[in-house]
């Protein structure tokens, strides 16, 4: 058994670039980037944040990239620079020791569909065999766990908004069970145009507007794409070969929210993290708040009930700016997160508008605000009733 869980490097392909440091200080400085529409040619358009002008080219050389579908680049970019950033030196002895688990939804569907469709408009034999292993959603996983040699485990995590941040609590778990040194925690999310009907149909994303947290009215979020990977080491393993410390997960905890239930779980499901991290003050939540009734509502009661007791100063909800990631979004959330610990300061909570706030008492970042940062708690709420949060912190950086 490990004592600690210690982030060791951090990476992204986001809509920002792929620059951590340039990420934060964008949205620090409030240089926001604007919606484009993702679905051109379909009945309603759907405007979000998307990714353009990239190629994995510029990052890696991967026999058979040409077949991959764009996600597995975008996480293949992401997962070689953070590689890069920790320091990691990917020799074969590592990777029994490396293990790689992956938040993924939808970043496969665009190859399924056309995979599938073919086989059944056409024949089975008219689909390209070489295809199908791009058609599941554990091919990012899978591929990027060839790039790094990495044996120790290769899981794959599919349930919504959650899954990024399951993804990171679960690669704690493999370090703290001693079967890992190291787990690349990995995000992806690639929206196929077609795919955002059925966002459209059932509601919830917004055909105009802003992603507005907590807002009791005009309810709806706006998608974004991009991949992400957080470094989870042992600190021993760390401390032996020098390694930079970012932060600490220090606790984790996840469940679910029935929409029938008159129950606050996302009540409990902060408090567990919190109490199995052992601190005492959480200095701020970073919040799901995608501007969904369902979990906003419930986010801000969970927030609220524990204010007083953890002595909570700050909430900062920061999807407006980029967008509804979906599996991406534990990690951006995480690598924010970690830079303010590092920067001392949070970043306002993004087109959050008090006069249609549905409680005025949270403590909301209004704008940009330097404070003193110890611990973060992390939340993911998906509509589809999965919670997750992830308590961080800095106590154990120099």
């Amino acid at each position: 058994m490990t004592d600690k869980v210690l982030v060791t490097g951090m990476s992204c392909i986001s809509l920002y670039g792929d620059n951590v440091g340039f990420f934060w200080e964008s949205l620090a400085n409030g240089n926001l980037i604007n919606k484009k529409i993702m679905n051109p040619g379909r009945e309603k358009f759907v405007y979000g944040y998307l990714i353009e002008d990239f190629n994995v080219k510029d990052y890696v050389k991967y026999m058979g990239s040409r077949y991959l579908n764009e996600g597995s680049k975008m996480l293949l970019a992401a997962i070689d620079l953070a590689v890069r950033e920790s320091q990691l030196d990917l020799e074969e002895e590592l990777s029994e020791r490396l293990g790689i688990v992956t938040g993924s939804n939808y970043e496969h569907a665009e190859i399924a569909v056309n995979f599938y469709s073919t086989a059944i408009k056409k024949s089975p034999r008219s689909v390209i065999p070489s295809r199908f292993p791009n058609a599941i959603n554990n091919s990012s996983s899978g591929h990027g766990a060839i790039y790094v040699k990495g044996k120790a485990a290769n899981l794959t995590i599919s349930n919504g908004v959650t899954a990024s941040l399951d993804a990171i609590g679960i690669g704690a778990q493999l370090i703290k069970s001693g079967r890992a040194d190291i787990v690349l925690c990995c995000g992806v999310e690639k929206y196929a145009p077609y795919l955002l009907d059925g966002f459209v149909e059932n509601k919830l994303v917004k055909t105009i507007g802003d992603l507005k947290p907590f807002n009791n009215e005009d309810y709806g979020f706006v998608l974004g794409e991009g991949a992400g990977v957080i470094v989870l080491e042992s600190d021993k393993h760390a401390i032996k070969r020098g390694a930079k410390i970012y932060g600490e997960i220090l606790g984790y905890s996840n469940g679910f929210q029935s929409k029938k239930s008159n129950r606050n779980n996302v009540n409990n499901i902060m408090n567990n993290a919190i109490i199995e991290s052992g601190v005492k003050k959480i200095q701020a939540v970073f919040a799901n708040a995608n501007n969904l009734e369902f979990s906003d509502h419930l986010e801000a009661e969970a927030i609220k009930n524990l204010l007083d007791y953890y002595k909570i100063k700050y909430v900062s909800a920061i999807k407006g700016a980029f967008g509804e990631c979906s599996a991406v979004d534990g990690i951006f959330q995480t690598i924010l997160a970690l830079k303010s610990l590092e920067k001392n300061s949070l970043l306002k909570s993004f087109y959050y508008s008090p006069e249609s706030s549905i409680d005025q008492s949270l403590p909301i970042t209004m704008e940009f605000t330097d404070c003193t940062l110890e611990n973060i708690l992390i939340n993911g709420i998906d509509w589809n009733g999965n919670i997750s949060s992830l308590v961080v912190s800095n106590s154990c950086v120099d």
